[in-house]
């Protein structure tokens, strides 16, 4: 796979992330808490859409579609995009392991726990996202 197409897959990844994210804020202005079993399952959809798709490019190394597998300066790009975020090495690492915990538990591997009501927020996620797109 060429560097282009490796890039070219990472950009609709961040696509995803963003559209999920916009879709359920729209969502959430028409209605924030959804009675009707429909809507609730989408809005519960974009959420693990976009934490998953956020997870293939900012989760772990070893994703093969990882930002490290197409950015070639890693230190500058992680000092870049936290700047851009607003985030400090700590605050990044913490929201990191609250979206692959929730990925792990809750999407990928279908743990769920009925009494989960702290869902990730998805601010840093679109940033993250917004930045990688520039």
């Amino acid at each position: 796979m060429t560097n282009k197409e490796q890039l070219v897959i990472h950009l609709n990844r961040l696509v995803a992330v963003v559209r999920s994210v916009q879709m359920k804020r729209a969502l959430s202005e028409v209605c924030p808490e959804p009675t009707l079993v429909y809507w609730q399952v989408i809005h519960g959809d974009l959420l693990d859409v976009a934490v998953v798709e956020w997870c293939k490019i900012f989760g772990a190394d070893r994703e093969p579609t990882h930002w490290k597998k197409v950015v070639d300066d890693h230190d500058s790009f992680r000092r870049e995009l936290l700047t851009f975020v607003g985030v400090d090495d700590a605050t990044w690492s913490e929201y990191w392991k609250t979206m692959k915990a929730y990925r792990d538990a809750e999407v990928a591997h279908k743990f769920k726990n009925p009494d989960l009501t702290h869902y990730p927020s998805l601010e840093i996620a679109l940033q993250s996202s917004y930045f990688y797109y520039s």
